[in-house]
């Protein structure tokens, strides 16, 4: 499957299932005729930029779209750190829309299987309810989603393992998107750096719903 079809597919999907999204914007012209959005520095682009409305807040979402035919394609989107993050956070790329610089919130990664739940090819479902220790954190917190693919598990915390060492001024989230298992609702599974009032800001992993 071509990447550029999985893009009209997920923007179709996000559209009609996402509860907050604004608008989706493409990094060329292209036939659904969305928006583009532009960078400015390092010319590495991803693919989207999703964007939406959370509480009276507007944020923007890089999506690094791949093929999951195989299971290297996924791997190799480990560049959305790499390459876009990184170059993000170190002020060496920018982001524009309308020619109007804009803050990026998360970066995540899609493939066509993340209407399922998962990213890669022949993934077995595993159940974070199973442990009553998880399932708290399911269903009080709203940290974890309720199942994960059991490749997607293992490759988004070793994405998310880069994150634990480096510090920047800048701190957007990270990790995928997918739809929650039984429902047709996008969410993003992202770790991403959270501020207290009343104990020291860290790192937390969020199951936030679109």
């Amino acid at each position: 499957m071509k990447e550029q079809e999985i893009e009209f597919s997920l923007n179709h999907w996000i559209k009609t299932q996402g509860n907050t999204v604004n608008q989706i914007y493409f990094n060329r012209k292209n036939v659904v005729d969305a928006p583009i959005f532009k960078i400015k520095g390092d010319m590495k682009k991803p693919d989207l930029i999703i964007e939406r409305k959370h509480k009276n807040k507007t944020e923007y979402i890089v999506v690094e779209v791949k093929d999951a035919s195989h299971d290297k394609k996924i791997i190799d989107s480990f560049k959305i750190y790499t390459s876009y993050y990184k170059n993000y956070v170190e002020g060496k790329t920018k982001y524009f829309i309308n020619d109007i610089e804009i803050k990026i919130d998360h970066f995540v990664i899609a493939s066509q299987n993340s209407v399922m739940g998962y990213l890669f090819n022949y993934e077995c479902y595993f159940s974070n309810l199973d442990e009553p220790k998880k399932r708290d954190i399911v269903l009080k917190y709203k940290q974890l989603p309720p199942y994960e693919g059991n490749k997607t598990k293992l490759f988004v915390r070793t994405l998310w393992s880069v994150l634990r060492v480096k510090k920047y001024n800048l701190k957007p989230s990270l990790g995928v998107l997918m739809a929650k298992k039984g429902t047709d609702k996008p969410y993003l599974f992202v770790m991403r750096y959270k501020k207290y009032l009343t104990k020291k800001s860290q790192w937390r992993q969020d199951f936030l719903e679109l």
